[in-house]
């Protein structure tokens, strides 16, 4: 949910800032509670969400934004089972998501969890002179695996995750967003 005062910019920056933190802390030894996310939000948006300037479900996007980030800076397992268990064991470190919202189930939005993400990427051996389009991007958990396709298509018609996708890429020039 977007706050009245916010423009889809501004909300997917301070959901990235929360994001950011979350990130830099998920590490095998230490488990984010949803005490953790909440706190990231309020550094981020500087008010709770009784304010009505963010969710619980944003702290869930922000949380999935983490995933990726903190995937981007591990080393990850050759080997596929021992990649899909450390993608599953970073993935365990942060709450379950258990709050839909009506958008979500309106426009049937479901997170795709990040080692199946990983599988499928890896399954679509995706090569150099490829395009991958991404029909329904969301935040950017299926089109962070990619790979380095020649273009990479995203849709996402929600504002703020478009803006995520925007702010996230590091395809050198390779995304296209619709």
């Amino acid at each position: 949910m977007l706050h009245a005062l916010s423009s889809p910019s501004q909300h997917s920056i301070r959901l990235i800032a929360a994001a950011r933190q979350l990130a830099d802390r998920l590490c095998p030894s230490s488990r984010i509670g949803r005490d953790d996310l909440n706190a990231a939000m309020v550094d981020a948006f500087g008010c709770s969400a009784s304010s009505g300037a963010w969710t619980q479900r944003d702290s869930f996007v922000a949380a999935e934004i983490a995933t990726i980030l903190r995937s981007r800076e591990t080393a990850l397992p050759e080997e596929g089972a021992a990649c899909l268990m450390a993608l599953d064991a970073l993935a365990s470190l942060l709450p379950i998501q258990t709050v839909r919202s009506e958008e979500q189930i309106a426009h049937q939005h479901f997170s795709t969890p990040l080692s199946l993400a990983w599988l499928a990427a890896r399954m679509a051996m995706i090569g150099p002179d490829d395009s991958v389009l991404e029909p329904s991007a969301g935040t950017g958990m299926l089109a962070h695996w990619a790979g380095e396709g020649r273009a990479l298509h995203l849709n996402e018609l929600d504002p703020v995750r478009a803006e995520i996708l925007r702010q996230l890429d590091t395809s050198k020039n390779r995304l296209i967003l619709a």
